[in-house]
């Protein structure tokens, strides 16, 4: 019974501090991940596309060359190199170009959950009553839960743009590989 009184002296008064646009906000990074993320897989398709048209293509150029080596082309067989090492680098470099983004945004992340940890901190140890104290302690938490599910959708998106950028110029190579080779 006591705990059943205790409970009901408790109020919990959940307060935000975030913006009311928070769920917007939200909304929006949802919708540009599924966005995004659709475009990363007709990305994904054309590149398997153009990938299987090239290597078909390179695979017969290599059986004709075992047949006659005085026939075969030795600027397609350097280009199977060079071409796949510029691509490869032309992702890696557009990685790092969206690595600033994401890396900010865990820096804000951790920075504002930092300040809300002792905002919550000095709550708890200045609430006037247990009832208070347990009250400061959900609404921590109930606020913790909001800002790491935005967290998380705005990681989310800024990945699924960097997937995207990776792949653009890989896509480009194969794509104009398999227009060359025909």
């Amino acid at each position: 019974m006591a705990g059943a009184a205790f409970m009901m002296h408790c109020t919990i008064r959940v307060r935000s501090d975030m913006p009311r646009s928070h769920s917007t906000k939200d909304a929006r990074s949802i919708a540009a991940s599924a966005l995004r993320t659709q475009k990363n897989s007709v990305q994904a398709a054309r590149l398997a596309v153009a990938s299987a048209a090239v290597i078909g293509r390179r695979l017969a150029l290599g059986h004709a060359a075992l047949h006659d080596p005085a026939g075969a082309d030795p600027h397609e067989f350097v280009r199977m190199v060079s071409e796949k090492g510029t691509a490869v680098m032309a992702a890696a470099a557009a990685g790092l170009r969206r690595q600033p983004a994401a890396a900010a945004l865990v820096a804000r992340f951790v920075a504002v959950e930092a300040g809300a940890a002792v905002q919550a901190g000095v709550r708890v140890a200045t609430a006037r009553t247990p009832s208070a104290a347990v009250g400061a302690q959900w609404q921590y938490a109930g606020e913790a839960a909001a800002r790491t599910w935005s967290f998380y959708l705005g990681l989310g998106r800024a990945m699924a743009e960097a997937a995207g950028s990776m792949t653009a110029p890989v896509l480009r190579t194969a794509a104009a590989n398999a227009r060359r080779l025909g």
